[in-house]
């Protein structure tokens, strides 16, 4: 997301879906649970399940957010960086991965919409890395 331009910026978050800013919600986990990319677990008993994410939130939110994730993964440095940490480092699967950086890709479009800030790379990976 690194942009020549603030007039590119501004055009990727125009096509942006509302429905990212519009719900009425402030918590960060309520915003990934309306792309529906929380994490659920189907057990039952002694029976443990694998961990999926919900897809109970709107669809077309979180294809837009896979999209913009593997389009960043492999052209924005902050990203690959941080894909690199998570399979290689945490040992996560790879789509595991993606889907984590989906949400954090939400938040970052939320808090450049609220905040009114642009796009800043050294948020990105110096937060991850401190957590």
């Amino acid at each position: 997301m690194k942009f020549k331009s603030q007039d590119k910026q501004n055009q990727l978050i125009e096509k942006l879906p509302p429905s990212i800013w519009s719900s009425g919600s402030t918590s960060p986990s309520k915003r990934t649970s309306l792309a529906g990319l929380h994490l659920g677990e189907d057990s039952s008993g002694k029976h443990k399940g694998q961990v999926r994410i919900t897809k109970r939130g709107r669809s077309g939110l979180r294809k837009f957010l896979y999209l913009a994730v593997v389009h960043l993964v492999v052209n924005n440095e902050e990203f690959r960086t941080l894909h690199h940490y998570y399979t290689r480092t945490k040992k996560m699967k790879k789509v595991h991965s993606i889907i984590k950086l989906c949400g954090k890709l939400a938040r970052i479009l939320v808090g450049i919409v609220r905040q009114e800030q642009t796009y800043i790379p050294e948020k990105v990976v110096t937060a991850t890395t401190a957590a």
